[in-house]
């Protein structure tokens, strides 16, 4: 929540918003989307379920007006993503197009984890990521496969990390890929700033 202000915070923390929607764990399952692969997966796309659920709040004719009356400035739901979320427009409507899909076609993300399993059980990369969610619905699944990556980061075993190694990559497609776990809470938030924001580039990137 660093980025919003004293009174956007206020906003979202205020008894009349929290009675519907909680953002505090939204933020929560935010920083927790950061993971292993297949743990990675299911908590982004609970966050998912959860930003879908936010962005139908945002469009409520009473939310406009608690807006109004509480001097908040969200004129769009590109505003709403980027002060809220830290989000840009790309990144943010496919996060709620894969709640969408986990709430009104649970078994479509069954069938894609299910796909995803049978890829790394035959030794293949996988896209189990948001992403390649979204290309599965579409019936694409040629390209759910492993994308090619644009940057990695590896911490080995005895460094800054402890006794765990740490690797991380982020894909063309603007998906995050990670194996290990950060054992410092501050380089683990470093980290995921880092990489969210060339995840969101790389995803803009892809579809301009």
């Amino acid at each position: 929540m660093e980025h919003l202000l004293q009174i956007e915070q206020d906003f979202l923390t205020s008894s009349v918003v929290t009675s519907e929607i909680n953002f505090a764990s939204i933020f929560t399952a935010q920083a927790n989307a950061d993971n292993a692969q297949k743990a990675k997966f299911d908590k982004s796309i609970k966050l998912a379920e959860m930003v879908a659920k936010a962005s139908a709040w945002y469009d409520k004719s009473e939310t406009k007006a608690m807006l109004e009356s509480n001097g908040i400035e969200w004129d769009n739901k590109e505003t709403f993503f980027s002060r809220v979320f830290g989000w840009q427009k790309s990144f943010a409507y496919k996060m709620v197009k894969a709640g969408n899909i986990k709430v009104d076609q649970g078994e479509v993300v069954t069938a894609f984890k299910r796909h995803c399993t049978a890829q790394e059980n035959a030794g293949e990369g996988s896209n189990r990521s948001i992403a390649g969610l979204l290309k599965f619905a579409k019936g694409d699944t040629e390209t759910a496969s492993r994308p090619k990556a644009l940057a990695t980061l590896n911490i080995a075993k005895g460094g800054v990390n402890g006794e765990k190694g740490v690797s991380v990559r982020i894909n063309l497609d603007g998906s995050i890929d990670m194996s290990g776990e950060v054992m410092d809470e501050t380089l683990s938030i470093d980290i995921a700033k880092v990489f969210m924001r060339m995840a969101q580039l790389a995803s803009d990137n892809q579809n301009n």
